[in-house]
């Protein structure tokens, strides 16, 4: 079987070395970005920091070297450690939250990586070669509070308080490419495939399925919209178990986790018009409270085990019952398991971090 080429750049991607590989094993998990590891040659130079690009025709793992481990006795061999490039963005910022709502999630984003890792007054803090542009324009659905009230800064995790939930809450994925040939490494910012696939859990192909639901959501499950001309009139919208939503006071989600709206009728938009706008803006893009795992051959097309992007939104049927979910993960070895929604068995590792946020 042809190898992978493994190279070692520094940080301006200049080539520091090169080896080859016969087989990778990888896990990323969008959630809690995996450290991965390689067995090569050791050689002094690579270190620490370092980048490493992994590939094979169109497969391609890269990150940054987090440690280095001679393994075995002569000290030819090492366990080169690496760790997503994402994991830059696991950091403090201090976070203007005026600019929730004055413009998309994506630009958002962008801005708050431009200003912090691309155009920071401190000039050794910049990635060399890093560039960001974005894919789509979406409205934000969740509201960070500032850190002290009355003031307009919030001190924040940036990818566990922002890049997580933009993901969770409205399918919004930051994505890394590296280019060492022009010596670049292109972050894009955007929604994966506007259609949603549809996976059969029941097929042959499917190795092993696993899904966990969790229908008590940690989400809002009711809107109130008040009229703003008398602050009495009010329609309340409900969502239930089965991620619809309507104003009928029926099978209910527990506990209760509300937010109120309010809007102002015209000539156009009556109260009604636009409180099913306030609705449909808040429910239909709810993240997805399911852990759903299918295990496929590598090479398997009919579910996309290679292709299928991180962000997919998917209805994935089994036993005649669809489940929409996304695609939060993947773990690539002698078969692939591909991992949606946005809960884990270890509850330490749930999506949605809520401290201090409303939503």
């Amino acid at each position: 079987m042809k190898p992978f080429n493994v190279e070692f750049f520094a940080q301006d991607f200049s080539l520091k070395h090169h080896t080859n590989i016969d087989s990778v094993k990888y896990s990323c998990d969008y959630l809690s970005p995996k450290t991965n590891s390689i067995q090569v040659r050791f050689s002094t130079d690579y270190s620490n920091g370092d980048y490493v690009r992994i590939y094979r025709d169109n497969e391609v793992y890269f990150g940054r070297v987090k440690g280095v481990t001679i393994s075995n006795a002569a000290g030819t061999a090492a366990t080169v450690e690496y760790e997503p490039f994402e994991r830059l963005f696991s950091t403090e910022i201090m976070f203007d939250v005026t600019q929730q709502g004055t413009k998309s999630i994506e630009q958002t984003i962008a801005d708050t990586i431009t200003a912090w890792w691309i155009s920071n007054a401190d000039s050794a803090q910049n990635v060399p070669g890093l560039t960001v542009t974005t894919t789509s324009s979406t409205a934000w659905n969740f509201q960070l509070q500032p850190s002290v009230e009355g003031l307009n800064y919030r001190t924040l995790n940036f990818y566990n308080e922002l890049i997580m939930p933009a993901m969770s809450r409205l399918g919004v994925g930051v994505y890394v490419t590296p280019d060492p040939y022009e010596h670049q490494i292109d972050i894009t910012i955007g929604k994966a495939a506007a259609q949603a696939y549809t996976v059969e859990a029941n097929l042959p192909n499917v190795i092993v399925s696993n899904i966990v639901l969790n229908e008590t959501s940690e989400d809002t499950n009711k809107l109130i919209v008040y009229d703003a001309r008398d602050l009495q009139t009010t329609i309340t919208y409900y969502k239930h178990p089965d991620r619809t939503y309507d104003t009928r006071n029926r099978n209910r989600i527990t506990p209760v986790i509300y937010q109120i709206a309010t809007v102002t009728p015209n000539e156009e938009d009556t109260l009604a018009d636009l409180a099913a706008r306030e609705a449909a803006k808040l429910f239909e893009s709810a993240s997805y409270n399911n852990l759903i795992e299918l295990t496929v051959l590598n090479d398997d097309a009919l579910v996309g085990a290679r292709t299928m992007e991180i962000g997919q939104t998917v209805n994935i049927i089994s036993g005649g019952v669809a489940y929409p979910s996304i695609l939060t993960g993947r773990e690539i070895g002698n078969v692939t398991k591909l991992i949606f929604g946005t809960i884990r068995i270890d509850l330490t590792t749930i999506l949605k971090q809520r401290g201090g946020s409303n939503a």
